[in-house]
Formats: structure tokens, C-alpha cells, sequence
């Protein structure tokens, strides 16, 4: 298997959170597209520091609304319009996405 390597040395964090984006770098807030990174071997090393990153990456991003047009499974809104639930997020998930936000550009992630 490969891994997606950020050009900083970091593995990458395989995420849909950013349009037209597909990978985030959690040391420097790169994003990539599906074809953009490079790819390295896997190493037990390399797997350890993607989990510790996904992890990282799941903290930080908790909240967030997806900028790709995502729908939540759980909304009934969302499957009754058919529509990104952005649209219709209530204030509440508004505010944690902004508070997400805050967290990834503390990263250097452009929001």
C-alpha cells in the first residue's frame, strides 16, 4: 500500500471536509487533491504517524460542515430536499463549524 506524503515529510489525512480537496496535512494545512500528492511506502512508522494524524485531524475538524456538498445520513432534511446540509445547518452547527474552522487555520488550513 501507499501512503499520501504531504511535501513537508507528514503523511497525509485522507478527509472530505474541503472542496475539490481529497487530502489535509495536519502540520501545515496543506490540502491536495486526489492526484496531487506524492506517495511514499509503507512503513509501520509511516501507518503509526497517519493514525496519530487522523486522530489529530478528527479533533480538530469535530464540527466542521463539509464545504464539499455533503449530505448527513442522520438528517432527515438533508434526505428529504436531497441537498448539502450546509443549507440548512442550524445555528448551533454553524457556530461549531466556525469554532472547527478556528481550530484547522491554527494549523495553517486556509478555511
Amino acid at each position: 500500500m501507499k501512503v499520501a506524503m504531504c511535501i513537508c515529510g507528514e503523511p497525509l489525512v485522507s478527509c472530505m471536509v474541503f472542496r475539490k480537496f481529497e487530502f489535509f496535512c495536519v502540520r501545515d494545512g496543506r490540502k491536495y487533491t486526489f492526484f496531487g500528492p506524492e506517495a511514499a511506502e509503507e512503513t509501520p512508522e509511516l501507518l503509526k504517524r497517519m493514525d496519530e494524524n487522523e486522530a489529530l485531524f478528527d479533533r480538530l475538524a469535530e464540527g466542521v460542515i463539509s464545504d464539499g456538498g455533503m449530505k448527513i445520513d442522520s438528517c432527515e432534511i438533508c434526505r428529504d430536499r436531497h441537498e448539502p446540509h450546509a443549507y440548512h445547518a442550524t445555528e448551533a452547527e454553524r457556530e461549531a463549524d466556525r469554532q472547527a474552522r478556528a481550530r484547522l487555520a491554527a494549523v495553517g488550513a486556509p478555511t
